[in-house]
C-alpha cells in the first residue's frame, strides 16, 4: 500500500509542475519555491517529465527553462 500512495503523490506532483509550466517557461529553482518542496526534489520530477516528452528544457544561460511541451504523448502517462 505504501508503494502505490508514493506512485500516486509522485504523479500528482508531476501534474501540478505541468500544470504550473501552463503559464510559461520556468527554472527548476522557480518551481522548488513556488512549489515549496526540495530543489533536487523538482529536478528529479522534471528529469521524468522531459524523458516522457511531457517537458522541454532549453539552456538560457546558466539557467536551464522547463516549458510543456507543445505535443504531449498519449504513451507513458500511466508509468510515473
Amino acid at each position: 500500500m505504501g508503494r502505490r500512495l508514493e506512485r500516486k503523490t509522485e504523479c500528482s506532483t508531476r501534474q501540478y509542475i505541468l500544470s504550473l509550466l501552463e503559464s510559461g517557461p520556468a527554472s527548476a529553482y522557480s518551481l522548488s519555491k513556488v512549489t515549496g518542496l526540495n530543489y533536487c526534489t523538482v529536478r528529479y520530477h522534471l528529469d521524468v517529465l522531459t524523458r516522457e516528452g511531457l517537458v522541454v528544457p532549453t539552456r538560457s544561460g546558466q539557467v536551464t527553462l522547463y516549458r510543456k511541451a507543445k505535443v504531449l504523448p498519449s504513451a507513458g502517462v500511466n508509468n510515473w
